[in-house]
């Protein structure tokens, strides 16, 4: 069996949280490793560990930035891909600006989220 995927995924906790989680659980590739909600967690498990993929929601608590997290990570670890969560077309072409390396809107069917996170990985791991 191939090595899975340790995977970040930043939302906030609760329902969409969770089911991101269980739709993630059916990539059998991916593992998701850490989860955080606000930019202070998020910063400091990037600073003890590098994912090889990151899953980020835009919708953090009141006057988080997700545009500085997903910044933060692609100055750190360019080649680490980002995939952006976002609610409309102002936030998917932010993310895009921003680096992401993916940007859908949520709600999308788990068929797509998958087809674009095997696109994401590294072809070894797929």
């Amino acid at each position: 069996m191939k090595d899975r995927i340790p995977t970040f995924v930043i939302a906030k906790p609760g329902c969409v949280r969770d089911c991101l989680q269980t739709t993630l659980g059916a990539i059998t590739s991916v593992e998701v490793i850490w989860q955080t909600g606000d930019v202070p967690s998020t910063l400091a498990v990037l600073a003890n560990h590098q994912p090889a993929l990151v899953i980020l929601y835009t919708d953090l608590p009141e006057g988080e930035s997700w545009v500085t997290i997903l910044r933060q990570i692609k100055t750190d670890w360019p080649q680490t891909p980002c995939l952006v969560l976002a609610n409309n077309a102002q936030e998917q072409h932010a993310a895009r600006a921003a680096g992401a390396d993916g940007a859908l809107f949520k709600g999308i069917p788990a068929s797509r989220l998958f087809a674009t996170i095997e696109r994401l990985l590294p072809r070894e791991t797929t």
